[in-house]
């Protein structure tokens, strides 16, 4: 492998960063739109370099990833996200979901599971508190992805789809993988209250989500437009710099009340979105009772086209041609019924 010398210079005091405890751990909260409390903060990872000062994680994790030092960073990130979750729940506050980033090299360990499992012993954490974003393009060899990710599913860990609508084979990856949540990336959401094709792909995306039995979260938040769209479309989870930038652990815990507030404040007020969701509840059993009595309707209207078929079936064979259009009519409606049970049933 080739480096330039400025690569040659990271990849050296990457290697002494951990040791020489360069990095922290900030945390960004996650809110549920509804409740307006925080469910969750994210872990991401800053490095403080004694001489250079902050250095952008776009500038050392593509290092970290082509050298393979990311499997050191990313164990300590995990460790030391356990260890904060598990020292929140310690002083009092509100048990809440860690999430972590996995790498590609991380994810094809072929002894990740073990390793995560043995951290949460460590730490004492609960698995059901842990949850760890991947993204598309990391479950791209399906052979080697797909049996990791069960086994942390099988440990109780959750998976996030990050930066969902970004990759060529989304679809796919949901049908076949057991995800717990959707990220859509922030690119969508920066123009989904002024741009009709991401307005549409937000909405399609939430929606599909429910559909899935999925949660859903909106990342990039920033303005109150974006809440309030997403509110009454009825995203569950949001995070971005509308409720707080990533801040340090003792910052974001007197920032807590300030978060919630925000939601309050400047979204859809509570009793708005409740009424909403009423509504949209009740429109949804309303279509479950119209699809009944048309499903019902249709048993009975074929109960009657099976005995008239039989009977002129029977006329036929006993050398009455007159009946011959008479069936042709009673398969042509049996085709049109059917057609009207699939619709009733989607």
């Amino acid at each position: 492998m080739v480096h330039t010398s400025r690569e040659w210079n990271i990849e050296t005091d990457l290697k002494k960063a951990i040791d020489r405890n360069e990095f922290r751990l900030y945390y960004q909260p996650k809110v549920n739109l509804l409740s307006r409390k925080i469910i969750g903060v994210e872990a991401l990872i800053r490095w403080f370099h004694p001489e250079k000062g902050l250095i952008p994680p776009l500038d050392f994790i593509p290092v970290a990833e082509q050298t393979g030092l990311i499997i050191p960073i990313g164990e300590w990130v995990l460790r030391t996200a356990c260890l904060q979750n598990k020292a929140w729940q310690t002083e009092g506050y509100l048990p809440m979901v860690m999430s972590v980033n996995l790498s590609v090299r991380q994810l094809y360990q072929p002894r990740f599971v073990q390793l995560v499992e043995e951290i949460l012993t460590e730490t004492d954490l609960k698995p059901d508190y842990l949850e760890l974003e991947i993204t598309e393009s990391m479950m791209a060899d399906t052979n080697h992805a797909l049996p990791t990710i069960n086994g942390l599913k099988e440990l109780g860990v959750q998976i996030s789809l990050d930066d969902f609508g970004t990759g060529f084979s989304a679809l796919f990856y949901l049908k076949e993988f057991p995800i717990n949540k959707i990220k859509i990336d922030q690119s969508f959401i920066r123009n989904c209250t002024s741009n009709t094709n991401d307005t549409t792909i937000v909405k399609t995306i939430i929606a599909m989500a429910h559909q899935l039995q999925m949660g859903v979260i909106a990342e990039g938040i920033e303005s109150t437009d974006q809440l309030k769209f997403l509110q009454e479309n009825f995203c569950n989870h949001g995070q971005g710099y509308l409720f707080s930038k990533p801040l340090l652990p003792d910052e974001l815990v007197g920032y807590f009340g300030d978060i919630e507030e925000i939601v309050s404040q400047v979204g859809v007020p509570k009793e708005v979105k409740t009424k909403k969701l009423m509504e949209e509840m009740l429109l949804n059993v309303r279509y479950r009772q119209f699809a009944k009595k048309v499903l019902n309707g249709a048993k009975n209207i074929n109960s009657s086209l099976l005995t008239i078929k039989e009977i002129a079936q029977q006329l036929r064979q006993n050398g009455d041609p007159s009946v011959s259009n008479l069936l042709v009519e009673i398969e042509q409606l049996e085709d049109i019924l059917l057609d009207v049970v699939n619709s009733a049933k989607l």
